[in-house]
């Protein structure tokens, strides 16, 4: 059975092990908010923002093939 793509990003953000802070800051740029303004939020540098926002991607690009055979062809 072919899993609907909210279920696949769904498990893939589980199986990412994304830190607490990770989540938050991917969660609020997801929402729409400029580095800057996570930054400002939580008191913290625009480049550290950043960082996190790449590291939260590499995190969930490293177990998104697990889920891409899921899908099935187009």
């Amino acid at each position: 059975m072919r899993k609907n793509p909210n279920q696949i990003v769904s498990q893939a953000l589980r199986s990412a092990r994304l830190t607490d802070i990770q989540a938050y800051v991917l969660g609020r740029y997801m929402d729409g908010l400029l580095q800057r303004e996570i930054a400002a939020e939580l008191h913290c540098s625009r480049p550290y923002i950043a960082r996190v926002i790449r590291a939260s991607i590499i995190k969930l690009r490293s177990v998104v093939p697990r889920y891409d055979a899921e899908l099935g062809p187009d």
